[in-house]
């Protein structure tokens, strides 16, 4: 396994990880955790599907990781 896809899967555990720790009620939207692991998940995932010119992936890793930047900055400041 090469660091990209080492990554990935990285990158599909924080976003899994995210999406169930919001589902499951173990923190919300609001908690830092939660924009900090979708940011961290969809930058290794960009660097995973870049890495693959996987480019619908990649774009859509864009905006996730824009959107969880934004999110983590409106927590903190």
């Amino acid at each position: 396994m090469d660091l990209p896809e080492g990554l990935g899967w990285y990158g599909i555990a924080a976003v899994f990880a995210a999406y169930a720790g919001n589902s499951l009620a173990y923190f919300n939207a609001q908690n830092p955790l939660y924009p900090a692991l979708n940011f961290t998940g969809a930058l290794a995932l960009i660097v995973d599907t870049r890495a693959k010119k996987d480019w619908p992936l990649f774009a859509l890793n864009l905006v996730w990781a824009a959107i969880a930047a934004y999110s983590l900055a409106r927590i903190y400041f």
